[in-house]
């Protein structure tokens, strides 16, 4: 959402389904590895090492530590907000729906967040 939203602001044109499977990774440096890395770590895969070593063999040590720390950042993140049950809020639910859907972020575990809530008597229920 704040993609979207920012780069609105700046008149200037995103490619949102680039931000899940690496569509146009091969348009940046090392693009291609640093997507491998950073879903490695985010998903805590098997393959976290050889995503490691590739992006090590690309970048210099301090852009790899640039781009750890920012999957570090954004997993710590994600695991504050899923953890503590945080739904979307009904704006951004309804405006985000769309690109939810195509970018396939509604199978996200932490979707179930804002499924397990729903608006009554304009009150918040949890189901």
């Amino acid at each position: 959402m704040l993609l979207r939203e920012s780069s609105q602001a700046i008149s200037q044109d995103v490619e949102l389904d680039a931000t899940v499977g690496g569509k146009g990774a091969e348009l940046i440096p090392a693009g291609k590895e640093l997507v491998a890395f950073g879903e490695a770590v985010t998903k805590g895969a098997d393959d976290l090492d050889s995503a490691r070593n590739s992006l090590q063999g690309l970048l210099s040590k301090e852009a790899f530590l640039e781009a750890a720390a920012i999957a570090a950042i954004f997993n710590g993140l994600v695991r504050t907000a899923d953890s503590s049950g945080i739904p979307l809020d009904d704006s951004t639910k309804k405006n985000s729906e769309k690109f939810r859907g195509d970018l396939g972020l509604n199978n996200f575990p932490g979707a179930i967040n804002t499924e397990r809530h729903t608006q009554h008597n304009g009150g918040t229920l949890i189901r």
